[in-house]
């Protein structure tokens, strides 16, 4: 649970950023506030942007940055923890 709500806490502090300096940040370290830390390696959630949208994200059990991939394995476990913010341009 500390995972997604991290990323989703995060997630929404770059959409504030966006809202108020017209584009998201390069980085999070853009974030001026504290912001949580994976809770599965202690270091920052990792953040890519693309095509239309976001990705915030813990890398998960397995402790490999496996790119933003939430879909279950065959074992019921989640590669990567996080959360995906789509949107469209105006």
């Amino acid at each position: 649970n500390d995972a997604h709500l991290g990323a989703a806490e995060i997630a929404l502090r770059l959409i504030v950023y966006k809202n108020n300096n017209g584009k998201f940040p390069e980085t999070l370290n853009a974030l001026e506030e504290d912001i949580p830390l994976d809770p599965f390696t202690g270091k920052s959630f990792l953040y890519r942007q693309g095509g239309e949208g976001i990705v915030v994200y813990s890398v998960g059990e397995n402790l490999v940055d496996d790119g933003g991939i939430f879909e279950k394995d065959d074992k019921g476990k989640r590669p990567d923890i996080g959360f995906t913010y789509r949107y469209t341009a105006n």
